[in-house]
C-alpha cells in the first residue's frame, strides 16, 4: 500500500548519479526514500500541503526497483527564504519563537498574511520558514493602550474603537474573524414563555460599562422580554462553550467561553425622549454621547466617580 501511494506522488522518473540538488537548491544525494528521514516525515504528513506534494515530486531522482529515490538533503534542516528575503530554516512553527508569537495575535493582518506566506514545503505539521526576527510596519490599533480599565480611553488618543482590519461595517456584510470586535456584547433578555432572548447589542466603553441604544432597554421592546444580562466574547450564538474555527497553522483558534455578566443597574439620559429621538441636548456628559439616544448598563462593582465632555 505504501508503495502505491509513493508511486502516485513521485510518478515514474529516473536520475543517475549520487551527488543532486534538491528543489530548493541544497546539496542532496539520492538515495531510496526510506533512507531520508526529512522526506519520510513529509510523505506521512497527515496534512500534507500541495506544497509538500510539489517539492516531493520535484526532488525524485530515479527507483530501487519499485521504492523511489529522493535527492536528499546532506543536512537534516529544509533550508527556505522568508517573506521578507532573508535566509532561514523550514521548522515547526512551535520551534521558531518569531512567528509562534504571531498566532496570539490573529487580528493584526500585517502579522497575519505575514504568516501565511511563511508556509513552506516541510517535514514538521506545521512547517514555516523561520529566519531573522521580522520587522513589520504595525497597524494604528498596535499603537493604542489596549489594557482594561475603569476609565474610558481619551477621546482625542484616535484609540478608541479602533479596529485591526480595514472592511464593510454594514450589517449583513463581511464575517468577522474569531477574536474580532472584542468589545462588542450581546444583551440577554428573560421571557417567561420563550426564556432567553437576545435582541440587541452594545458596546464595552469601559471596564464597567456598557453603551447600548435607547430603544433596546425602554419602550416596546419590554414587551418581549427583560434584558437581565450581557455576553461577553460571544462569537457563535448556536455553540455551547467555547468558539472554534479552522486554523491554516494547524491546531483549529478557539475563544475562551464567553462571560455572562448581570446588568446591575439600567441608566437611561433624562432627557432622552423616544418620540423626538433626534433631539441632542445642550450639554452633553458622558452619559448622552450620541444624540441623547443611548444608555449605559453597569455590570460591575462600583460607581461612576467623574463625568467628562464628549459633545466637543
Amino acid at each position: 500500500m505504501h508503495f502505491a501511494l509513493v508511486l502516485c506522488v513521485f510518478g515514474i522518473a529516473f536520475a543517475n548519479g549520487q551527488n543532486c540538488s534538491t528543489p530548493n537548491g541544497d546539496a542532496g544525494t539520492c538515495k531510496s526514500l526510506y533512507e531520508c528521514e526529512i522526506y519520510q516525515k513529509m510523505f506521512r504528513k497527515t496534512n500534507r500541503t500541495p506544497q509538500d506534494e510539489q517539492f516531493l515530486r520535484s526532488s525524485k531522482c530515479g527507483f530501487e526497483g519499485k521504492v523511489p529515490k529522493v535527492c536528499c538533503p546532506d543536512t537534516d534542516k529544509l533550508t527556505c527564504i522568508t517573506p521578507d528575503a532573508n535566509d532561514g530554516q523550514c521548522i515547526n512553527i512551535r520551534d521558531c519563537p518569531a512567528l509562534s508569537d504571531m498566532l496570539k495575535e490573529p487580528n493584526n493582518t500585517v502579522k497575519r498574511d505575514y504568516l501565511k506566506a511563511s508556509v513552506c514545503p516541510g517535514p514538521e505539521d506545521p512547517s514555516v520558514c523561520c529566519g531573522p526576527a521580522p520587522r513589520l510596519q504595525e497597524p494604528l490599533y498596535e499603537q493604542c493602550d489596549t489594557k482594561v480599565s475603569a476609565l474610558p480611553p481619551d477621546p482625542d488618543s484616535d484609540c478608541c474603537g479602533v479596529d485591526s482590519t480595514v472592511g464593510n461595517k454594514i450589517i449583513g456584510g463581511n464575517a468577522t474573524a474569531i477574536n474580532e470586535y472584542p468589545w462588542l456584547v450581546i444583551i440577554e433578555y428573560e421571557h417567561p414563555i420563550e426564556k432567553t432572548k437576545l435582541m440587541c447589542g452594545g458596546a464595552l466603553i469601559s471596564g464597567k460599562y456598557v453603551l447600548t441604544a435607547a430603544h433596546c432597554v425602554s419602550g416596546a421592546i419590554l414587551n418581549e422580554g427583560t434584558p437581565k444580562f450581557v455576553r461577553l466574547g460571544e462569537y457563535n450564538i448556536t455553540n455551547k462553550g467555547p468558539d472554534c474555527v479552522p486554523s491554516a497553522f494547524g491546531d483549529p483558534d478557539c475563544t475562551d467561553d464567553m462571560i455572562l455578566a448581570p446588568i446591575e443597574e439600567i441608566i437611561i439620559h433624562p432627557e432622552y425622549d423616544r418620540f423626538h429621538p433626534s433631539y441632542l441636548p445642550a450639554e452633553g456628559r458622558l452619559l448622552a454621547v450620541a444624540a441623547g439616544r443611548l444608555v449605559i448598563l453597569r455590570r460591575g462593582l462600583g460607581t461612576l466617580l467623574f463625568t467628562a465632555d464628549v459633545t466637543r
